[in-house]
């Protein structure tokens, strides 16, 4: 199993659970482990995709040279040039607080205003999205949901004529999916991707 298919997998779930009413009340239960869970189960998956470049690296007569025992300074372009950079940072080191800062601002506005921007879960929804979207696509996840949420608030207001508020709680992790689909199979083609790229 991928990476890919990990993150894929656990957006199907959440959005699953979001939508049935008992789904719900078990999100809610489960709310403070969702993002913790899927760090953890990220990780996993991250260390051994890690795991499986020090293999190829080390069972290739060039790349061989750059990891132990065959060169002491290789741990540092192996871990440092390569892993960090390539692995590590846009699936958990940027992506991970990403997610935390987004629950915490989310929470506290809401908070502020009296609950009524986001349901109780919905903050924890919107950092999973984050989490499992990773760097570049956090970016590019946060641009479509504000797009689409805009869209249809302008929609909403037109056709009702007066305020109405429109919730956001089904639009994050379907578009967390995209996000995640969008990366996976056509990266090259989303605007800017190179110069996000770490």
């Amino acid at each position: 199993m991928t990476l890919f298919a990990v993150k894929l997998i656990l957006a199907l779930i959440l959005l699953g659970s979001s939508i049935f009413k008992n789904g719900r009340s078990l999100l809610w239960r489960a709310h403070k482990f969702l993002i913790p869970v899927s760090a953890v189960l990220i990780s996993v998956f991250v260390f051994s995709e890690i795991r499986h470049q020090f293999f190829i690296w080390y069972g290739n007569e060039f790349t061989k040279s750059f990891v132990p025992p065959f060169s002491p300074t290789g741990v540092n372009y192996f871990l440092f040039g390569w892993t960090v950079p390539r692995i590590l940072s846009p699936h958990i080191l940027l992506s991970l607080p990403a997610a935390y800062l987004l629950l915490f601002a989310a929470k506290r506005l809401n908070k502020k205003y009296g609950e009524r921007f986001f349901y109780p879960e919905e903050p924890y929804l919107a950092a999973s999205g984050i989490l499992l979207t990773g760097y570049p696509g956090l970016l590019y996840y946060f641009v479509l949901v504000v797009a689409v949420y805009l869209l249809t608030n302008t929609v909403a207001t037109l056709f009702y004529k007066g305020s109405v508020r429109v919730s956001a709680y089904y639009l994050w992790l379907p578009a967390a999916i995209i996000v995640i689909m969008l990366m996976q199979f056509y990266y090259s083609g989303l605007p800017w991707y190179w110069l996000l790229k770490i």
